[in-house]
Order: structure tokens, then C-alpha cells, then sequence
């Protein structure tokens, strides 16, 4: 089994899936046009998505290809990583929209399959890669893949919002937070849930007391006594 070369897929595989995602975080909405351009199906849903757009599609080619050459592979190998990587995903995006899922959501076997198959089927014969190589690769992608989703799901999710209490106010600072968490906990302790409209009613929220603080040593006496 080539080790190595596993190895070096699953790292172009990493670059071409995540590229327009850390793209998508540095850049917001900027320049991020639909690939679809908003066309909509015969069903009357959209073809693949907003979340699939022309820039993910470029960053994620660039980005690839030239890495590759770090990796002791060619060019062509990362071009072809990344627009069968590229390819898996709209594939997969297509699929969920006749399945009624919304744009970004999960859905395990669909997200990871197809955009780690279709670079390992083209890349075989390139890199000499047997099938226990494409299954191990693919198996390998397929676990992290589902991992590192769920961790995304679980930060995307929190936003933090730190400013002095001088320039806002604990009211005003209550009401951002209730503005930008999206996922709060259950008076029954469920916290997997991922709703925006939850609010944070069960979070208790601790602010410094404003003024001078007293010494440690004589909060501990005054407790005492």
C-alpha cells in the first residue's frame, strides 16, 4: 500500500474541499456569485445553490494546483484533484436540492463520497494507486470529513462578542449576544439544536462589576464576617 501517496491525496483532497470555506470566512460575501447563477430546476429549487459559488470554484483550483508541486506531485495532478473534488461537491449539492435540503446542510455519505471518489478514480492510474489504496484513502476522508463538519457546525454556531463595558452597556451587551447566538441550551440540557431564533434565555451572562475592586484579601474577610 503506498502510504505516501495516500498521504499526499489526502492532503490535496483537504486543500480543494476547505479552500473556499477558509475563502468564504476571510471574504464574507464578497464576490461571492452563484455558480448557478439563481436558476432554478425543473422542480422549482435551485439547481445547486448560493453556497456554491465562482470564486469557491477558483480558489479551491488555484490553491490546489499549487500546492501540489509542494508535495512532490504535478500540476496536473492538483488541477485534476481540484476540478473532480469540485465536481463530487456540485454533484452532491445537486442531489440534496431534489432532496429538499437546504444550501449548507449535512448530509453524511452525500458530502464525503463523491468529491473524494471522483479525484481517486481519476488520479489511479496517474499515481499507480490499487483499490485497497482508494478504499483506505477514501475511508480515511470520510471520517475527518464527518468529524471536522460537526466541529464546524458547533463553532459556526457561537458568536463571541468582547467590547468594554465602558462602551457598552450590560443591556446592550445582553442584547447583541441574544442577536448573534444561534445556538443556545435546553432548560432540559439538549444542546444540539441550532436555531437562531432560540435566543438565550437559559445563559447566564457575568459582568465585571464597574468601579474600583476591592482587594482579595478583604473580600475574603467581608465574606467571613
Amino acid at each position: 500500500m503506498q502510504y505516501l501517496t495516500i498521504l499526499q491525496l489526502l492532503i490535496l483532497l483537504t486543500l480543494a474541499n476547505g479552500s473556499p470555506v477558509i475563502a468564504k470566512w476571510i471574504f464574507g460575501d464578497y464576490c461571492s456569485w452563484p455558480l448557478d447563477g439563481n436558476t432554478k430546476f425543473v422542480d422549482g429549487r435551485p439547481l445547486f445553490g448560493a453556497s456554491k459559488t465562482i470564486r469557491g470554484i477558483l480558489v479551491s483550483i488555484v490553491i490546489t494546483s499549487i500546492c501540489a508541486p509542494l508535495l512532490d506531485l504535478t500540476l496536473n495532478i492538483g488541477l485534476a484533484v481540484a476540478t473532480t473534488a469540485m465536481a463530487g461537491d456540485l454533484f452532491s449539492s445537486f442531489l440534496k436540492r431534489r432532496l429538499d435540503l437546504p444550501p449548507s446542510s449535512k448530509a453524511v455519505g452525500l458530502d464525503q463520497i463523491p468529491e473524494s471518489l471522483l479525484p481517486l478514480l481519476v488520479c489511479r492510474q496517474a499515481l499507480a494507486l490499487t483499490v485497497l489504496d482508494g478504499v483506505v484513502a477514501m475511508a480515511i476522508f470520510f471520517v475527518s470529513e464527518v468529524v471536522l463538519s460537526r466541529y464546524h457546525v458547533c463553532c459556526s454556531n457561537c458568536t463571541f462578542v468582547i467590547a468594554p463595558i465602558s462602551d457598552v452597556g450590560q443591556s446592550d451587551a445582553v442584547e447583541v449576544m441574544q442577536r448573534n447566538f444561534g445556538r443556545t441550551i435546553n432548560p432540559d440540557g439538549n444542546d444540539r439544536g441550532a436555531y437562531t431564533d432560540r435566543g438565550v434565555t437559559y445563559h447566564t451572562v457575568v459582568f465585571p462589576r464597574s468601579g474600583a475592586h476591592m482587594p482579595r484579601q478583604n473580600r475574603i474577610k467581608r465574606d467571613q464576617d
